[in-house]
């Protein structure tokens, strides 16, 4: 099974990929974010092109373990991913 891993940033996003076998992950491209969300689309298609079936998206947290305003655009984007990318 091969799984996607997203860093996501505000300007641009870590895509890194699994072999195969789900055992080793590997960086795979940085996707500038764009206004009019084309960066989406162009995760959706490396999904495509490696047969994507698992998704994760990193989550930062502050230096006292809370989850700040970074930590919370990336739970956005990982909703977001999984309601209009993963279907």
């Amino acid at each position: 099974m091969r799984i996607m891993g997203i860093d996501y940033g505000s300007r641009r996003i870590g895509i890194a990929i699994s072999d195969p076998w789900g055992a080793m992950a590997h960086p795979l491209d940085v996707v500038n974010v764009s206004q009019d969300g084309s960066h989406l689309a162009r995760i959706k298609d490396i999904a495509r092109e490696y047969s994507i079936e698992k998704m994760v998206v990193g989550l930062p947290y502050n230096m006292d373990g809370s989850i700040g305003e970074t930590g919370d655009r990336a739970i956005a984007i990982g909703h977001f991913i999984h309601n209009n990318l993963c279907r």
